[in-house]
């Protein structure tokens, strides 16, 4: 466990020495975390040996989901939020429901030993529910710095 907690703490120290640069990349930093955990974890190299038993390793896991989420939403420029609200709530009234329908179909399709109502479970945990999907709707975009919107 010891191991798989430093190799977790390493990564979230690299993390966070170039999230200015990875900010500016088109993908998310939820995006960036599940991809190092697929390559890390058993489906690929099997680097991170992550037990259900590991209550301590759960609530880093716990905290560290709570404070992305929470840097993520406190990013939010509030005026752009207002001035474009309508945006936020087609995709959480229409784009999400949609989605979920979606996922439900495909479940249905790939998961043909699952129930009904095990295809809509994973069709909810599949659901983009993360904030950050919406952040370039609330942003501005990063390559119109101030500078550049004097001199036009």
């Amino acid at each position: 466990m010891y191991h798989t907690l430093a190799i977790l703490l390493v990564f979230g120290f690299l993390y966070t020495t170039f999230a200015g640069k990875i900010e500016k990349l088109p993908i998310s930093s939820a995006s960036i975390f599940l991809l190092t955990g697929a390559l890390l974890g058993p489906l690929g190299v099997s680097l991170l040996e992550i037990e259900n038993a590991h209550t301590p390793l759960r609530v880093l896991a716990d905290l560290t989901l709570a404070m992305l989420l929470f840097s993520d939403a406190a990013g939010i420029n509030l005026k752009t939020l207002k001035s474009t609200s309508h945006i936020p709530t087609r995709m959480l009234l229409l784009g999400l429901p949609m989605t979920i329908l979606l996922g439900l179909y495909l479940a249905t399709l790939f998961f043909t030993g699952f129930t009904f109502w095990e295809c809509a479970l994973v069709a909810i945990a599949l659901a983009a529910t993360d904030a950050a999907l919406g952040k370039a709707v609330v942003t501005p975009p990063s390559f119109l710095s101030d500078s550049k919107l004097r001199s036009t």
